[in-house]
């Protein structure tokens, strides 16, 4: 998608994959009890990212659809805050391996995958969905993080995975608010207050989800905040909240997502292709994927009936 809005045809929908948060919630969600193919490798990522991305995609049917990656290299985050994510430890090693199987299968379903070196994932996802819902297309965003509250539109919606399994949630404007007690456009502020741990975001220390939330619904924003900052009732949190704006506009720009990346990047390229349903076939039976493998052996069957497969 380039620096102005794609051509797109009113009434489309675009249904886009947090991959890098999907591969890591796949990777735990069997990390007691890993799966293991015929050779003893572990590929329980590959089966729970595939058993949350074809049901998605079964359901939704969407006309464009892609699954977009990070990359290792640094982001104007890591450039603005050194210690941005520096504590995380290395992806593991049983997660790393599986990465080019999942993403071949990706492909094989006819998936494009999105990823740009020195950008991160959350703002390829941001800029994608944003210029679509300008075009009127309707955006869904496979992702837990919450981060991407503040993007939240009539056009877009989140899709927050269930725990071990469960049914997917969809986050609309009026969940935001039941959630936090904000509007999308007050999150980029409230996170800037909580901070992240996970992506080592200082925020206020001392100041949570809810005292966040509180003093945001309040006081309308960060600036209204800081302006108003003596009508703040509690000492300790008023002396806090002063103590420590330097790490609050910091944190402020840490987690806003960019929307205005210039992507060299077309509508057309995020329609999803045809499945190679032999080789699919193939690499599932490879995987000891059994029920995946019967479903779209079936398919590969009612188009190509000669028995191909014994």
């Amino acid at each position: 998608m380039v620096s102005t809005a794609p051509e797109i045809d009113a009434g489309k929908q675009l249904l886009l994959i947090d991959g890098s948060a999907l591969l890591y919630r796949s990777h735990f969600a069997f990390a007691r009890n890993p799966l293991r193919d015929s050779k003893g490798e572990i590929t329980s990522a590959a089966f729970a990212f595939l058993n949350t991305l074809i049901p998605l995609l079964d359901e939704r049917r969407p006309d464009h659809v892609a699954v977009v990656f990070d990359t290792k290299a640094p982001t104007f985050r890591h450039r603005e805050y050194a210690e941005y994510k520096a504590h995380r430890p290395p992806m593991p090693e049983d997660l790393a391996r599986q990465i080019p199987k999942i993403r071949e299968l990706v492909r094989l379903l006819g998936v494009p995958i999105v990823e740009q070196e020195g950008v991160e994932a959350d703002d390829l996802l941001g800029t994608l969905a944003v210029e679509a819902a300008k075009a009127d297309a309707t955006v869904w965003i496979l992702t837990g993080d919450k981060d991407f509250y503040q993007i939240v539109s009539d056009r877009i919606r989140l899709l927050s995975p269930g725990a071990r399994g469960g049914s997917v949630e969809t986050i609309d404007r009026a969940g935001v608010r039941a959630r936090f007690g904000v509007d999308p456009e007050q999150m980029i502020d409230l996170l800037a207050l909580m901070g992240d741990a996970s992506d080592n975001v200082p925020g206020v220390p001392g100041v949570g989800e809810k005292t966040a939330a509180q003093l945001i619904a309040t006081h309308g924003s960060l600036d209204e905040l800081y302006r108003s900052v003596d009508v703040v009732a509690r000492p300790g949190l008023r002396d806090k909240i002063r103590a420590n704006e330097g790490k609050a506009r910091l944190s402020q720009k840490l987690v806003t997502i960019r929307t205005d990346l210039p992507l060299d990047l077309h509508w057309n390229e995020l329609e999803r292709s045809p499945s190679d349903l032999a080789e699919l076939v193939r690499v599932l039976d490879e995987l000891g994927f059994r029920a995946l493998k019967k479903r779209f052996l079936e398919e590969l069957e009612a188009t190509q009936p000669t028995e191909l497969f014994p």
